[in-house]
Formats: C-alpha cells, sequence, structure tokens
C-alpha cells in the first residue's frame, strides 16, 4: 500500500545493525516506533479507503523528514518503524521524534476532507549487550509510555519501562488467578456522622491479597482491570 519495506525486512536490517554494534565500540543505532493515533476514527468515519489513502500520505511525509540513510518500513496496520544506523550524535532521534510530529501535525486534505493526525513516538538506543529483538522490545515500552503521555508525544526507552511492563504483565497474571482462587476480599469503611457519631453508612473497598505479597492496594490493580475489562 504504502510502497514501504515491511516489519520482515525491517528486522533483518535491524539485526545486521545490532552485529555491527556488537563489534564496534563507537557504533550507535536508535530505533523510532511510531504509532498513529485513534487512526481508527478515520476507517471508521470516513471508510478504510480514505484510511488507506492517508497510509499513503503520512508515508510520504514520513520519507521527507529522513536522510536517504534512514531505513523506514511499515509495521504493520497504522505502525511504522525507523532505523536510524551508525549514529554520531544521539540526539538526533530524538530530533527526528520532533520534527515527525510537527510535519504530522499539519492537516491532510483527503477528497474535501481535513484530516488531523497525531502519532506517538517511541525511542530506544542500542546497546552492546541486547540483540535486535531487546531493541525492538525496549521501542515499544517506549512508544505505549509516549501514547500514555498524550497526543504528539515522544519518549526515551529506559529501564524502569521494561520493569513496569513485567510487573504489569505479573499483575495480570496475578489477576487472573485471584479470580480463580477467591483473593479478591472486600474491606467495608463505616461512614459517619461527625457531630453524632452515627453509622449512616458503609463503602465497599476491593483488595486483593497476593499469596505472596499480602494485600495490594486497588491503586495498582484496579487501572489493569479496566484496560483488561
Amino acid at each position: 500500500l504504502t510502497g514501504l519495506p515491511n516489519r520482515h525486512l525491517f528486522i533483518e536490517q535491524l539485526e545486521q545493525a545490532v552485529v555491527n554494534v556488537q563489534r564496534e565500540n563507537n557504533y550507535q543505532v536508535a530505533v523510532l516506533f511510531i504509532d498513529l493515533d485513534r487512526f481508527k476514527v478515520v476507517n471508521a468515519s470516513l471508510g478504510h479507503h480514505m484510511g488507506d489513502w492517508l497510509l499513503m500520505e503520512i508515508a510520504l511525509r514520513l520519507r521527507n523528514c529522513l536522510k536517504p540513510e534512514d531505513f523506514l518500513a511499515r509495521s504493520g496496520g497504522d505502525e511504522f518503524l525507523i532505523l536510524l544506523d551508525h549514529l554520531h550524535d544521539l540526539s538526533s532521534a530524538t530530533r527526528l521524534a520532533e520534527s515527525i510530529n510537527k510535519e504530522l501535525a499539519c492537516p491532510f486534505l483527503l477528497d474535501g476532507y481535513e484530516v488531523a493526525v497525531s502519532a506517538s513516538n517511541g525511542i530506544a538506543y542500542s546497546s552492546h549487550q541486547d540483540g535486535h529483538v531487546d531493541l525492538l522490545r525496549d521501542v515499544d515500552a517506549a512508544m505505549y509510555k509516549a501514547k500514555a503521555m498524550g497526543k504528539s508525544c515522544y519518549a526515551v526507552f529506559n529501564r524502569q519501562m521494561h520493569t513496569k511492563a513485567v510487573s504489569r504483565l505479573q499483575i495480570e497474571t496475578d489477576l487472573h488467578q485471584a479470580l480463580e482462587q477467591k483473593n479478591f476480599v472486600l474491606y467495608y469503611q463505616p461512614q459517619t456522622k461527625l457531630y453524632s457519631e452515627e453509622l449512616i453508612g458503609v463503602e465497599a473497598l476491593i483488595r486483593l491479597r497476593h499469596p505472596q505479597q499480602g494485600l495490594i492496594s486497588p491503586v495498582d490493580f484496579i487501572p489493569v482491570l479496566e484496560d483488561t475489562g
């Protein structure tokens, strides 16, 4: 559709770049993961043919932001990947993310419709310890961090993001087990009139009793329940 390489070819390029990083001390690469915000709204309101047209126009704008040596691919759907190979300046990746957000912020004119687009950008840098799978995992975590920050944002991966992602997955697993093992418990918090200390009601509060960690606050698991349904 866009004339861009697909995810498989991108991974081949990334694998070679990671080999170069591991061979040479000063070799640096960065990966950008671009996910369009609320792209499904375009398909739902204007139709998939307009969505396809928009993807082609976005691919053209992304190309205009890149240097000839940069590698752009369409990962699938409304997701794009960019490989910045043999970086001399690590900040060039963040500057590129800013340029992309600025470029996409200009409305697209499609068959008389003016369509506004924004994107969430994740950035991950290579290290001598990580392979291409690690780099793709890290840039994915950075993209979701950017998406949580709001529209037209970018985030650079750090180790805390991976720790948080692993913790989130563990909480999801714990919640499924909690249903089967009946580890959800209710606590009732009394409501009283201050001037008379009369009991007028109670508030029912759910808690998760973890086999190893004890009671887990709803602050930690209620958002996961809402996200996972």
